[in-house]
């Protein structure tokens, strides 16, 4: 039985997983509404791999998100504002000594500009 710090009124267990019924009644988990990536059995927090990121020489903007993938669930994917014309190629290497392995996105992708961002 779930813990009653987890449990509503209505004996609901609420742990920030979204997700919605699919035919024969199955519940397919689509996110998390506190944005925690799930990567195989690892949670990804993409604020943490993003101030990583910010940390690295060259780069103004950055958003780090979840996109499926069909072997691990979800894949760390960053889209990054960058002077640096290769950092989509130099990015996974930079952040080796800030980040654990599974958190380093396994796409990346330079961008011009991203909505709303904030320079770093």
């Amino acid at each position: 039985m779930a813990s009653s710090a987890f449990v509503d009124l209505d004996r609901w267990c609420g742990l920030g997983d979204t997700g919605m019924f699919i035919e024969h009644g199955y519940l397919h988990l689509t996110g998390r509404l506190d944005g925690m990536i799930n990567s195989g059995s690892f949670h990804v927090y993409p604020d943490e791999v993003r101030e990583a990121i910010l940390g690295l020489p060259g780069v103004s903007a950055a958003l780090v998100v979840g996109e499926p993938d069909p072997a691990w669930g979800e894949a760390v994917v960053a889209c990054v504002v960058s002077t640096d014309p290769k950092i989509a190629d130099t990015l996974r290497e930079a952040l080796r000594d800030r980040l654990a392995a599974y958190k380093i996105p396994t796409v990346v992708h330079r961008v011009e500009s991203l909505p709303d961002a904030e320079p770093g």
